[in-house]
């Protein structure tokens, strides 16, 4: 029990000097990244498993977004027992949240699938593509807000799909490096299985989760990261 232990709740970090310069933007991210690497690893492998029930995929979703959110913000992180506090804590609201969000995106993905395979309708294809991307993009948003912010699930709906469309830019190149990554495993495909297992659902995540923590500092965090916050 006691390697268990220690693989699962690691020693807190030195945190960062208070009076060392802020980083923002790729500098930011690439230290973070590099410094939680193993973390991130240990993560992805902790949400493989809390995501085998299946209908524990919003709450796995969300608790690993808290945690993401944490080492981004530079907290102290304990990887397992912060992800599983976060999962007792919001398995209600996450649940209800997927309960809607997932068979929205759903629904936009058959429209694609519909509208060019059977109805042939270019102009229709092509909206229910945006819309679709336009889901997955309040996806970043909304998983992260159910874990650090006590807010409404109509206010926490209503702030992601604001932020949709106040970050643009940063939202669709978010969405395009995501894309590929899931297009190369699905390319390459079993050799990217070890990768599947060992970092990538962590590393799409933390890529989305980082995008979305720079638009909630931006316009909806406060000091204390549970605020009834709102854009």
């Amino acid at each position: 029990m006691g390697i268990l232990n220690n693989w699962y709740n690691r020693e807190p970090k030195n945190e960062i000097k208070k009076d060392a310069p802020e980083k923002k933007g790729m500098a930011l991210f690439f230290d973070v990244f590099f410094r939680e690497f193993w973390e991130l690893c240990k993560l992805n492998l902790i949400f493989i498993v809390f995501c085998l029930p299946v209908v524990t995929i919003p709450t796995a979703i969300t608790a690993m977004s808290k945690v993401m959110m944490y080492m981004i913000m530079d907290r102290t992180v304990y990887t397992f027992s912060d992800f599983f506090q976060s999962f007792k804590a919001e398995w209600k609201r996450a649940t209800v949240a997927g309960l809607f969000y997932f068979p929205l995106l759903a629904l936009t993905v058959f429209g694609q699938l519909f509208y060019s395979a059977v109805a042939g309708s270019l102009f229709l294809y092509v909206v229910t593509m945006l819309l679709c991307a336009m889901v997955l993009i309040a996806g970043f948003y909304l998983f992260p807000m159910l874990a650090v912010l006590d807010l409404s699930l109509n206010n926490i709906f209503k702030n992601a799909f604001l932020l949709t469309f106040l970050r643009m830019p940063q939202n669709i190149l978010t969405l395009f490096i995501s894309a590929l990554l899931f297009l190369l495993v699905w390319l390459f495909w079993p050799f990217t299985f070890f990768a599947l297992l060992l970092i990538f659902f962590a590393l799409t995540r933390f890529i989305t989760t980082f995008c979305a923590y720079t638009g909630l500092k931006k316009y909806v965090l406060k000091e204390s990261d549970k605020d009834n916050a709102e854009v």
